[in-house]
């Protein structure tokens, strides 16, 4: 198991490289789809080892657990929040803030609240691009 788990990332990379020669439309969507699904979990810090209908329901649960604590920190507000809050809030929705100051973490985390909350039940699944978005493309977390 362990050396099936070191070498995943490597397979999916390889997967990912594959798709576009790929001549049969339906084996293409599904690998492009199983490759965004273990994707995506990594970026929301899931398991990303677990098969495909259990990776979506995962990601759907966790996205649905986000979206009600942004409801919930939307009324409280970001200022009610210590710096440590502001920092773990930001983690939970992708955004490594370890290397950014509490200002910026503050103004992202809105920037984030914003889509988060204007978004419909239906549209969950936005939140996880977001994540892409917001999180992976911002300039604080680069080194």
């Amino acid at each position: 198991h362990a050396f099936r788990k070191q070498s995943h990332p490597e397979i999916i990379s390889y997967l990912e490289k594959v798709i576009p020669l790929i001549s049969d439309a339906g084996l293409r969507w599904h690998l492009t789809d199983l490759c965004t699904k273990k994707a995506l979990s990594r970026a929301m810090l899931l398991t990303s080892y677990l098969p495909p209908p259990l990776l979506r329901h995962r990601l759907k649960t966790h996205t649905t657990v986000i979206h009600q604590l942004d409801k919930a920190l939307a009324k409280l507000g970001i200022g009610q929040l210590t710096a440590q809050e502001v920092k773990s809030a930001c983690y939970l929705r992708g955004l490594n803030s370890t290397h950014i100051g509490e200002d910026r973490c503050r103004t992202w985390l809105g920037e984030w609240l914003q889509i988060s909350c204007s978004l419909k039940e239906a549209e969950l699944s936005l939140l996880l691009h977001n994540v892409v978005l917001l999180s992976t493309n911002y300039l604080g977390t680069r080194r």
